[in-house]
């Protein structure tokens, strides 16, 4: 008896074992999710329209969670199309059970997007300063994109993350002058921004080791930011500066400027944007 227990555990277990590699490595393809998670994703949320082709059912061995991937679906988020590249679903086990799909978390991942797609995007969207910045601004570039949607009991997004990175952004900085080859990588949820790995160079001037955090505390918003400048200012390139510094009257065309400086910057914002403290050193 003790025997065919063993190999009844045995068999069991090894079946198990089984069942998890293939769900996370190739998956089980299915569409009887198809309508279900669709329904369920767009429900209470007005601003999302999902279109899926094919599922795979997936174990996630990190996060020691099932759920459900399908590529490429057509996907818009307030009315635009997002070049989508995967999308995984992940559900409560024990909703499955009660056959009442409960979905906790959707992660998003784009394709690269360039320069040109992103301002199409941002075109569509809502005017604000920011989106200005980039359509008038910025030139050349690629962004990659994470996005994860949190749900509630009542199938409401409640809380998201965004995560990805931007590499060699060209941002027009003045007539004569440019931000070149700018990359960073950078992280977003509903009260914090943290930008980290900033790296440039504007003619002169190399930036590097760069970071940028942004947190709003009630009715208030902080800012803090480090980074290192490399500067090398010489007759070549000094008349491109004077467009920036109108208050300096006087400089020395044959002068040269060499220095490798670390910026310390804290500001505090109302809920207005208007500054109402800042501490700068060097």
């Amino acid at each position: 008896m003790k025997r065919l227990i063993s190999l009844l555990s045995f068999i069991l277990i090894f079946s198990i074992l089984i069942v998890i590699s293939i769900l996370s490595t190739t998956g089980y393809e299915t569409n009887r999710f198809n309508d279900i998670v669709t329904k369920k994703i767009i429900e209470n949320n007005q601003n999302i329209s999902l279109e899926i082709k094919k599922i795979k059912f997936k174990f996630d061995l990190k996060d020691l969670s099932l759920f459900l991937q399908t590529n490429n679906p057509k996907f818009k988020f307030q009315n635009l199309n997002l070049p989508i590249k995967i999308v995984k679903i992940y559900i409560d086990i024990g909703s499955i059970i009660k056959s009442k799909i409960k979905i906790n978390k959707v992660n998003i991942s784009l394709n690269k997007i360039d320069s040109n797609q992103l301002k199409a995007i941002i075109i569509k969207t809502k005017p604000s300063n920011f989106n200005s910045l980039i359509t008038n601004r910025v030139n050349q570039g690629s962004i990659s994109l994470e996005l994860d949607l949190y749900f509630n009991e009542n199938s409401r997004i409640n809380n998201y993350i965004v995560k990805g990175n931007v590499k060699e952004m060209n941002v027009t900085v003045s007539k004569k002058l440019n931000l070149k080859k700018t990359s960073f990588n950078f992280f977003a949820d509903n009260s914090d921004i943290l930008i980290k790995n900033i790296k440039g160079f504007i003619d002169g001037v190399t930036l590097k080791e760069g970071s940028l955090q942004i947190e709003r505390v009630q009715k208030e918003i902080k800012v803090k930011s480090d980074f290192v400048t490399e500067i090398n200012i010489n007759k070549n390139n000094i008349n491109k500066y004077p467009s920036i510094f109108k208050d300096i009257k006087y400089y020395n065309k044959e002068n040269n400027i060499n220095a490798s400086l670390t910026h310390n910057l804290n500001i505090i914002l109302d809920e207005t944007y208007k500054v109402t403290k800042y501490i700068y050193n060097n």
